[in-house]
């Protein structure tokens, strides 16, 4: 769990340094944008880019405007020569006549409609030539609002009001996330801190069961030793705070060991032979075993476990081995205990004997393995075997009675 919060840690550290790298320049181009007070369009409404270039159009033609709509006018209501004035006086030369054809009446009618709706035409034409105004002062606020506004588009790479608008609101939730990254950071430090206030009172726990279980192994173990011939010996298990925390908790471990008297004591793999290696794992095996069925199974479901040794006997021999035998017969209280071996003082103090042998398939060609139980008497001819040869004397079979017995 502390490793986990504190990898989260470093990742979200990660992230904030890389967030202040670019919090600076984020903020800056937030507050450009939030200082141009944009807008966006309201439904069916064009935005204030569109509106704003609309008026800059017509604010640098509105001279030009102003002459063309003198100009209608004059030429449709100048009093003598205007094209009303003109419409006027053919009206009234088609009334002088109207009565001589069924079809002038109408068409007077639609010529006075016609003087009518130039008469209005010419006043909508006033009424916007009134209201133009040129104004230096708004034209150059429009030029000046156009040219920021263009600027913003050209740096954030869009084209349009809209657009600005939605990087200003992302920027502003980057900024807002980059706050809720330092509360987080805060937040998951005190995890960490909480985690690591564990693992320290957990490891520290560890380390006391630890420097329990070496007192009782240093004194547990020196009557198993001086049973398997290693009355001299002299063992310590040492523990030292490693530099860091790790799956194991806080220690170092090392056994130092000493076969002989007078000896110094160096650490295991440097101090012990092949057999005294043998016999030191068969005895710190004896110790284990012993703590683990210091309370007799209840259930034959307790009788589960297994202990098995592959040769343990490397570099032992005589009475050693003798006692060797003894010790893990010993050992089966509670447990099955396996051994391979080829020693026939401790083969003999099994319940039970496989023995395990090589064979050709010609056909095949390739080696097969075989294991297979043996009776009373394969026992006690196979012990024979291992102590004289095969087939075994008379003598070996004697000593194999007598050592199974």
């Amino acid at each position: 769990q502390y490793s986990a919060l504190k990898h989260q840690l470093e990742t979200l550290t990660a992230q904030e340094l890389q967030a202040r790298k670019e919090q600076d320049y984020n903020q800056f181009l937030y507050d450009e944008l939030v200082a141009a007070n944009l807008s966006a369009p309201q439904e069916d409404e064009a935005d204030e880019q569109v509106q704003l270039e609309s008026e800059a159009e017509l604010l640098n033609h509105t001279e030009q405007l102003q002459e063309a709509f003198t100009a209608i006018v004059q030429n449709c209501d100048n009093d003598d020569d205007g094209i009303i004035a003109r419409l006027t006086k053919a009206k009234a030369d088609l009334a002088h006549i109207q009565s001589y054809q069924a079809d002038l009446p109408e068409i007077a009618m639609r010529m006075d409609s016609t003087i009518i709706e130039l008469r209005d035409i010419i006043s909508s034409i006033q009424q916007i030539n009134n209201n133009l105004d040129y104004s230096p002062q708004r034209l150059q606020y429009i030029t000046d609002r156009l040219d920021l506004i263009y600027r913003l588009e050209k740096k954030h790479a869009t084209n349009s009001i809209t657009q600005l608008i939605a990087i200003r609101d992302n920027l502003k939730s980057t900024l807002e996330a980059q706050q809720s990254l330092t509360e987080q950071i805060s937040a998951t430090m005190e995890e960490v801190d909480n985690a690591f206030k564990q693992l320290q009172a957990t490891a520290d726990l560890l380390t006391q069961c630890r420097l329990e279980a070496a007192s009782y192994i240093e004194t547990s173990i020196l009557p198993i030793l001086t049973d398997l011939g290693m009355r001299e010996s002299q063992i310590q298990v040492r523990l030292t705070p490693s530099s860091d925390y790790g799956n194991m908790g806080h220690d170092d471990i090392q056994i130092l060991f000493n076969a002989n008297r007078g000896g110094e004591l160096k650490p295991l793999h440097k101090a012990a032979s092949g057999g005294e290696l043998s016999r030191l794992m068969l005895a710190i095996k004896v110790i284990c075993n012993q703590v683990n069925t210091q309370t007799a199974p209840t259930q034959q479901s307790d009788y589960r476990k297994s202990l098995i040794f592959d040769e343990i006997d490397t570099g032992v021999s005589g009475d050693i081995s003798v006692a060797v035998g003894k010790m893990m017969r010993q050992m089966n209280y509670g447990c099955q205990v396996i051994a391979i071996t080829h020693l026939p003082q401790i083969a003999a103090k099994a319940d039970q004997h496989f023995k395990v042998s090589k064979a050709i398939d010609a056909t095949a060609n390739r080696t097969i393995s075989t294991m297979s139980p043996l009776t009373t008497d394969q026992r006690i001819n196979e012990i024979a075997v291992m102590l004289s040869s095969n087939p075994p004397t008379a003598a070996a079979i004697q000593i194999a009675h007598e050592l199974m017995n």
